[in-house]
């Protein structure tokens, strides 16, 4: 641990973690809020829940794909400050939208067009932090620094999917959004407090104009394209997103109205999370101190991508909730090589300019893969039932993880490349 405290003893690093560390805790609470906000609001129309969440996440895909090429462009403090305070107000107003039935979708009008804005400026602070982060501390701490955000992310999570079954069962579904919103606040205070380094040639991204943008688009994504290793885990990493955005949301809290019934269903499922996340805290805090050989990344990324999507699909069939604790704790041990390496790999192997750029494409991926795997769910949950609707989604993920690493075999790993 003292070299996680070492770190925060820099001023920015620790302001940013606990601003960070704050928002992960509120975001927790609105994806255990908006998955139990649907069941509750559509209990028997499991295809326009996922509607919702696939608007979500196409609104964000669309936001990385046209927005994304300028994260390189834009000064990213900035960036993060206003999206931030974008999603303070939007957070604030989702549980009110669900009491204004108006227009087509079953009245659905309102909360699409509120989780439409949401998705558009979720998309941009996670690719835009990334590329803050190496630039925060020397080279050879970049993994432990990558660490110790990944930390603040699953710190969040930890608390927040136990904090969420207690809110929502004790004071529903709005406590847990307005909380969120007052955590963006205290994320929005914390970058207006401190000075980001300095982005090297800012100025030469600052051309304007679709030509520019063009310009910028096809310099990130040729650099992603011409490096299999590099798009495999990003495809890996974001079919695992996608499976895990549909287990969270549409699948988990039914298992747990299964297990423990709708009364202590949420508490329940909140503890599943908790338990599962902080098996991937501990796991990532020792792949942070560990050196990785170049030539295992690969395979623990690999086995990152498929193993926890084998667990997680085991919690669905568990017969007992003790059980389904288990196969929880392993699937959060299992997960950890993706939340380490595949950042960290993306730090060493892409030059500094083009780092905010090849951070949005790596959430392209998930993000392209969250709607149509939420489109999947809500055809197939009403026609198979939700064991198989699991297991096909699951099947489909493991088989596409693997295409990307058997892809990735082509280039070997090198050092920082230029391109």
């Amino acid at each position: 641990m003292q070299l996680y405290v070492s770190l925060l003893r820099d001023r920015r690093v620790a302001v940013i973690w606990i601003g960070e560390t704050l928002n992960a805790f509120g975001s927790g609470l609105t994806v255990w809020a908006l998955a139990w906000l649907l069941l509750r609001t559509y209990p028997a129309q499991p295809l326009l829940a996922a509607l919702v969440l696939s608007v979500l996440s196409g609104s964000s895909l669309l936001s990385t794909v046209i927005l994304g090429a300028r994260l390189d462009a834009w000064d990213r403090r900035r960036t993060l400050l206003l999206c931030t305070l974008a999603l303070a107000l939007l957070t604030a107003l989702l549980p009110l939208a669900t009491r204004t039935a108006w227009g087509p979708f079953g009245g659905a009008t309102p909360l699409l067009g509120l989780v439409a804005a949401t998705g558009v400026f979720r998309s941009l602070p996670a690719p835009a932090l990334n590329a803050t982060l190496p630039r925060l501390v020397r080279p050879q701490r970049l993994s432990a620094v990558q660490a110790l955000f990944n930390l603040t992310w699953m710190t969040g999570d930890l608390v927040a999917g136990a904090v969420a079954g207690l809110l929502i069962s004790a004071a529903g579904v709005n406590a847990a959004f307005w909380i969120d919103a007052a955590t963006f606040l205290a994320a929005a205070l914390g970058y207006a407090l401190v000075r980001f380094p300095v982005q090297p040639a800012l100025e030469a991204h600052r051309p304007a104009g679709m030509a520019a943008w063009g310009a910028q688009l096809r310099e990130g994504w040729s650099f992603v394209g011409r490096r299999p290793a590099l798009w495999g885990m990003f495809l890996g990493l974001g079919m695992t997103n996608a499976y895990f955005s549909v287990f969270g949301t549409l699948v988990l809290p039914r298992v747990g109205e299964r297990l423990l019934g709708p009364a202590r269903g949420p508490l329940g499922v909140g503890v599943i999370d908790t338990v599962s996340v902080g098996a991937e805290l501990l796991a990532s805090l020792w792949l942070g101190r560990a050196v990785i050989q170049a030539r295992a990344v690969r395979p623990l990324v690999l086995l990152g991508c498929t193993l926890p999507v084998i667990l997680a699909t085991c919690v669905v069939f568990a017969p007992s909730y003790p059980l389904a604790l288990l196969f929880a704790l392993l699937n959060g041990l299992a997960f950890a090589p993706l939340s380490v390496l595949v950042a960290v790999y993306v730090a060493r192997h892409t030059p500094t300019r083009l780092l905010g750029r090849v951070s949005s494409a790596r959430s392209f991926f998930s993000d392209a893969g969250r709607p149509l795997a939420m489109t999947a769910a809500g055809v197939l949950l009403p026609l198979l039932g939700l064991g198989v609707m699991v297991v096909t989604l699951a099947a489909t993920v493991v088989l596409l993880g693997t295409f990307g690493y058997w892809r990735g075999t082509v280039q070997p790993l090198a050092e920082r490349e230029e391109a």
